[in-house]
């Protein structure tokens, strides 16, 4: 009975993972055809954390979907894109960002100043559409 139950989450775990890319790489099509000739540049799959965690971050659920940085001040602003059917808890992976100690060294990395929240989330599919997942958000 474990054995199979854990099959079938494997199963699932994949099937999340891939549908998790697709609204990444629309993000990324659209911000890179608004980005040509801007003093902004977009960056997929950034390696701003490796400061705090090193090659291994993802593993924490800290891993941005995207950057978008400005090339004159290199100021930066992550980016993170949850996409999920009414089922787990994105809204609270999302919220990891938020924690005093990561979001200080996210502020440092990014040379944001101390009042500016430097993470963006894109919310998409049912997770938008649900109270549930609102009222969490």
């Amino acid at each position: 009975m474990a054995r199979k139950h854990m099959e079938w989450r494997e199963n699932w775990q994949a099937e999340a993972a891939e549908r998790g890319v697709k609204p990444e790489k629309v993000f990324d099509l659209i911000m890179h055809h608004y980005l040509i000739d801007s003093p902004i540049a977009g960056i997929e799959n950034p390696k701003e954390l490796r400061a705090i965690y090193g090659d291994e971050h993802s593993r924490y659920g800290i891993a941005p979907d995207y950057v978008f940085r400005h090339r004159g001040t290199n100021r930066s602003v992550l980016v993170e894109i949850k996409r999920q059917r009414a089922k787990g808890n994105p809204h609270e992976w999302a919220r990891k960002f938020m924690t005093p100690g990561i979001l200080n060294s996210i502020r440092r990395i990014s040379y944001q100043l101390q009042g500016v929240i430097p993470v963006w989330w894109v919310f998409t599919d049912e997770i938008a559409s649900y109270l549930r997942y609102r009222r969490g958000i």
